[in-house]
């Protein structure tokens, strides 16, 4: 499961978590395609946003590329 699916799973918007996380919806997307890696500050704001642990959010990317 990615970001994508997960927050999907959840029931939310790209527009939503962009929301709780105070990160960008196009930064979001960016995440979610595997384009982007987060950087360690906005894995702490997905995580929260999400209610998890940033080891969590690690588990959800794509870092292979």
């Amino acid at each position: 499961m990615g970001l994508k699916e997960y927050r999907v799973q959840r029931g939310l918007t790209q527009a939503e978590v962009s929301a709780k996380a105070g990160i960008r919806q196009s930064t979001i997307s960016m995440y979610e395609k595997g384009n982007r890696i987060p950087n360690i500050e906005n894995c702490s704001k997905l995580a929260r946003a999400y209610g998890q642990s940033i080891d969590f959010i690690f588990s959800l990317l794509d870092i292979s590329k």
